[in-house]
């Protein structure tokens, strides 16, 4: 029996095939504990607030801060606050009465006001690149079965993996790679399309020429601290073309 009809699905030539994605991380920086009581004199007229400002060993932040028990009468209020940036830590308070009630409250010429720091020293280092691939995908409504290859549009997100336990990343370098698998002398041949050595902006776009004349707009984008999105559309004005 002849068949009545055959049905072509349509290829292309060529056609962006992956994205990989690069990133480097850096390893847990030792952290230290251990009390300390920090002095704070009694002035000539002991009444309304002080602070004082404590600040870490060199090359290190603070990550924490705890407040000890304050046994002293002479002092109320007291507070330890770790700054934003974590470099500093603010003990105020308020003072309680006159020069000599102070003085007898505090037994002396100063209040010791308890505390337990932890501090983190910084340490400059290089991770080991880890690569994570992804292949990109026909996004949107486009057919396999369209004759117009032109008009399709693809897309990938690519989930960058999770730190090892106990690693916190302070900073991370992203690079990005986009290949097409294209044929040359009957081969599969894989091909870059666009090398971005590091993201350093939200969004990066780049305009770029498949292996086979097609313009396509590569766009780069951190859809959060975790995931990297790409997208590759036809460039405007390029012109349809039917895949054979």
């Amino acid at each position: 029996m002849r068949p009545t009809s055959v049905t072509t699905i349509r290829r292309p030539v060529s056609r962006v095939e992956s994205v990989a994605v690069r990133k480097r991380i850096r390893p847990p920086m030792p952290k230290t504990t251990k009390p300390t009581t920090v002095p704070i004199r009694v002035p000539e007229k002991p009444t309304g607030a002080f602070e004082r400002v404590l600040l870490p060993d060199a090359g290190s932040t603070f990550t924490d801060v705890k407040l000890g028990a304050v046994t002293s009468k002479a002092v109320k209020g007291v507070k330890a606050e770790l700054a934003a940036d974590k470099k500093s830590v603010k003990v105020s308070g308020e003072w309680t009465g006159t020069v000599e009630a102070v003085n007898r409250a505090a037994g002396g010429s100063d209040v010791m006001i308890p505390l337990t720091l932890t501090q983190e020293k910084s340490t400059p280092y290089t991770g080991t690149p880890q690569l994570v691939t992804a292949v990109l995908a026909f996004a949107g409504s486009f057919s396999l079965t369209s004759d117009d290859w032109t008009s399709g549009e693809l897309a990938a997100t690519v989930k960058l993996p999770d730190p090892p336990a106990g690693v916190v990343i302070s900073a991370r370098k992203v690079a990005v790679d986009v290949h097409e698998m294209t044929n040359v002398g009957g081969r599969p041949t894989d091909r870059y399309v666009l090398q971005l050595p590091e993201m350093t902006k939200p969004v990066e776009e780049q305009a770029k020429k498949l292996s086979n004349g097609e313009l396509r707009v590569v766009r780069i984008e951190k859809a959060s601290a975790n995931e990297v999105k790409v997208t590759v559309r036809p460039q405007a004005g390029a012109g349809a073309r039917a895949a054979k």
